[in-house]
């Protein structure tokens, strides 16, 4: 229990379902507050997280090394209450909020996050956390609410304050988030939630459910959003222009958009979004499969021809699909075949019917939408309660089958369950998401047009984040469940990259190089090799000319998350990686032998690749043996230690 609102705090915002039948806690004008955030009653929020299935989960006994480990981390002394740790009260006056926190040292912690260059400054005060901008103090407390945390927000405070030049620019942003209000109180089916902003966006109109017809009955979780682009640029072209004024973009947006192939008149652009647009998820094997359904109409119609003819990917015909592998005219060759690589490996196609346009990853259901036996979720359970709350003005509509997303979540906990400092802690994680994904309940939110407003509710264990314009979009679900995977297919792309630019660009470009007797410095009539400044514009030794080999740059560089080095030898036994680094002797061996490393810069890749006048490509895993995220030393693929020239490389043969 000591460490129940550092839980409250983190999932509040990570596990929300907006929720039905709460009271809004609406702060007086006199606050006029910039942000007020508030946990009126602990010790209910406490009692009603403890009944929730989530409360049941961190509460078992086989957490306990999980939440001893939270506690120390966040450095909360053991005999805190609960009281004393729910107590999160902020006030915001025009520029200033205060934050109770019962560790002096998280406070301290807190405090550094307000940037000595802007306005803001901290200060601590047996373990207060004030935050002040200028010189307006904090306001009161929020009143009680009926809320488990609840908050309202108003930046127009803030904006009048602005000055100088970002003035007009934050006043012009600032129109994006109307004031509002949220509430959130647990339930045993997770949390209910309630978020209503004073102003609704053009952008929205009531949703067409004849568009979910199509949705399969296994999905995992789905959006609907029905949207009206042309309204919004009516409201809005006057703003649009006023902001690219104070970004100082100088073209207007006709030519931003005609630049990148698309019609240069904005109102068509924007009149192409039009329908009901809806966004299907599923389970999958490395990452959950996205679909967007898109209603078409002559507008998109041409916005896509025209984005598919910049990118130079063919377009579908009607009833058929197209992988999207771009190949923009004037491209590079060998950055043209490393892009088609890298984007092959998402395997995302174009589709299209007689009524919609389908982009996906998900290649089975696009074969069954194009096919047109898909459908189902309507009539499933999950679909018939989230229909069930779907009224004559409802705008948008997202819905989460809770088990199986939390079990999707669940096959990554072994994952990061072996990065925590010990086995049971382990043990422990992997423990809470089982037990979550066994006890999660469906998930469902549903926006609608309240007067001049816009309100939310919903409820459920629905990983929600807000969609901007007014609805929980299906970013949370999507961040929470496949940002492991993004991350993972961006290392492996990078990997995939750097082995690429090894075979299929530097090692010809040795060929060709050597080949060509660019340098020859015995004068016998036999080149010898190269260095990556020579292949791409840079000075060749002994000659006027400039070689384009690989694509031009600075080598020396990150290029798709990976260094490159060459070495040759320098006559002395050992590698130079570059000219100045090479003896008088060696010549004979630099026309036999070379050697390229790629390595990672941090967080890029997993892998150390390694080709050498042989043509195969090795590899090596981090941190194992030589192979390491620092620079290769030119004989790590033999060996290392004494290893010459002559040996034979050590490293694993490198196979896609």
């Amino acid at each position: 229990m000591r460490i129940f609102s550092s839980l409250l705090i983190i999932t509040v915002g990570a596990l929300g379902a907006e929720a039905a039948d709460l009271p809004i806690s609406t702060p007086t004008p006199a606050q006029k507050p910039a942000l007020v955030v508030g946990v009126p009653d602990p010790g209910r929020a406490a009692q009603h997280f403890a009944t929730s299935f989530v409360g049941k989960a961190w509460m078992a006994a086989d957490n306990a090394p999980l939440r001893d480990l939270v506690a120390t981390t966040l450095h909360v002394p053991a005999e805190a209450t609960v009281a004393q740790i729910s107590r999160i009260d902020a006030a915001g006056g025009p520029g200033g909020i205060t934050v109770t926190v019962v560790s002096p040292t998280l406070a301290k912690d807190l405090a550094k996050l307000a940037l000595p260059a802007s306005k803001w400054t901290s200060k601590v005060v047996d373990g207060v956390l004030h935050l002040q901008c200028g010189e307006h103090p904090p306001s009161a407390p929020v009143a009680a609410g009926a809320a488990d945390l609840s908050i309202a927000w108003d930046i127009a405070p803030l904006v009048a304050e602005a000055k100088g030049d970002d003035g007009r620019l934050i006043e012009l942003m600032a129109k994006a988030l109307p004031p509002g209000t949220a509430e959130w109180t647990w339930i045993p089916e997770g949390l209910a939630t309630r978020l209503r902003l004073v102003t609704a966006s053009a952008l929205l109109i009531p949703l067409d459910r004849a568009a979910l017809a199509s949705v399969p009955a296994d999905a995992l979780a789905i959006q609907a959003i029905g949207l009206d682009g042309a309204a919004w640029w009516m409201a809005n072209q006057h703003w649009c222009a006023e902001l690219m004024t104070a970004l100082k973009v100088e073209r207007p947006l006709g030519e931003v958009f005609a630049a990148v192939g698309l019609p240069a008149e904005p109102r068509e652009v924007f009149a192409a979004i039009h329908g009901t647009a809806v966004v299907v998820i599923r389970d999958g094997a490395t990452m959950p499969p996205v679909t967007v359904l898109l209603p078409r109409n002559p507008q998109l119609d041409r916005v896509i021809e025209a984005g598919m003819r910049a990118l130079g990917c063919p377009l579908p015909e009607v009833g058929s699909s197209t992988p999207l592998l771009p190949d923009p005219p004037g491209m590079e060759p060998r950055a043209r075949q490393q892009l088609a690589m890298i984007t092959g490996m998402f395997g995302a196609s174009l589709g299209r019917t007689a009524t919609t346009w389908i982009l996906s990853s998900d290649a089975f259901l696009t074969s069954d939408l194009l096919a047109g036996t898909a459908g189902g979720w309507s009539e499933s359970a999950i679909g018939k309660l989230a229909l069930s709350k779907v009224e004559a003005q409802t705008c948008s509509l997202m819905a989460t089958d809770g088990q199986r997303a939390f079990r999707s979540l669940a096959q990554y906990a072994s994952m990061f369950a072996s990065q925590l400092p010990d086995r049971k802690q382990s043990a422990a994680l992997v423990k809470l998401a089982v037990a979550l994904a066994r006890n999660a309940g469906p998930g469902y939110t549903v926006g609608r047009r309240d007067g001049a407003g816009f309100l939310i509710e919903g409820r459920g264990p629905v990983l929600d984040l807000l969609f901007s314009g007014g609805n929980p979009g299906t970013a949370g679900i999507i961040a929470a469940i496949a940002i492991p995977n993004l991350l993972e297919s961006r290392v492996t792309a990078n990997e995939a990259a750097a082995a690429a630019t090894l075979k299929s660009a530097i090692f010809p470009s040795q060929i060709q190089f050597q080949a060509g007797g660019y340098v020859d410095e015995d004068s016998n009539g036999r080149g010898e090799h190269g260095f990556l400044a020579e292949f791409s514009g840079g000075p060749v030794p002994g000659s006027n000319k400039t070689l384009q080999l690989l694509a031009p740059g600075d080598w020396s560089g990150v290029r798709n998350g990976y260094h490159y080095v060459v070495y040759l030898p320098d006559g002395a036994g050992g590698g130079g990686d570059s000219r100045s680094a090479l003896g008088e002797k060696g010549i004979n061996d630099r026309e036999a032998y070379w050697v390229a490393y790629a390595w990672p810069e941090k967080d890029q890749g997993r892998k150390v690749f390694a080709i050498c006048n042989s043509g195969m490509i090795y590899q090596q895993p981090m941190g194992n043996g030589p192979a390491t995220a620092t620079k290769p030393a030119w004989n790590d693929v033999f060996g290392g230690a004494d290893k010459s020239w002559n040996d034979a490389p050590t490293w694993l043969p490198y196979r896609r």
